[in-house]
């Protein structure tokens, strides 16, 4: 191998190189997209909620095994825990962003809630699950579809 020349570092040159002509074309920073979207999302979803009476206590709360994305309480102080997908539409109904609120996720959500209640001195407070979905559009515009009790600790339904 001569001198300064590294195979690796020659690998990294045709990489980026790659990256330069795909950049025209909105390859890079997919993961960057979806955090926005999801923030988005999160976003649009705390004013729905709102606009329906709920008091939102928290959103992005982050215990030692997970994150819960919105607590909220409805006005009879029934206690909301909310999971937001979002993402581009999709035309087949199978790739819904609420699709993706997996029999692991609900589990953890669960948990999660209960680990919050105790933390909170919240004790046995009722407390309900909900997913909200938004879906964007390319022209700017979204769908949002609130499933109100969409599972629950009893095993619950997905939506």
């Amino acid at each position: 191998m001569p001198a300064g020349h590294h195979p690796m570092g020659e690998l990294a040159q045709k990489l980026r190189a790659l990256k330069r002509r795909l950049l025209p074309y909105g390859v890079q920073n997919r993961s960057g997209d979806r955090v926005a979207l999801g923030n988005k999302g999160e976003r649009l979803a705390e004013q729905h909620l709102k606009s329906n009476g709920h008091r939102v206590l928290g959103r992005n709360i982050v215990l030692r095994f997970g994150e819960i994305d919105i607590v909220a309480e409805t006005a009879d102080g029934l206690l909301v825990v909310v999971e937001v997908k979002a993402g581009r539409q999709q035309p087949d109904p199978r790739h819904r962003p609420e699709r993706h609120v997996t029999a692991a996720k609900r589990k953890q959500l669960i948990r999660l809630a209960s680990a919050l209640r105790k933390l909170k001195g919240w004790g046995n407070r009722p407390t309900r699950f909900d997913v909200i979905a938004v879906e964007f559009d390319g022209d700017g515009g979204h769908a949002l579809r609130h499933h109100i009790g969409a599972f629950g600790p009893t095993g619950g339904r997905r939506r």
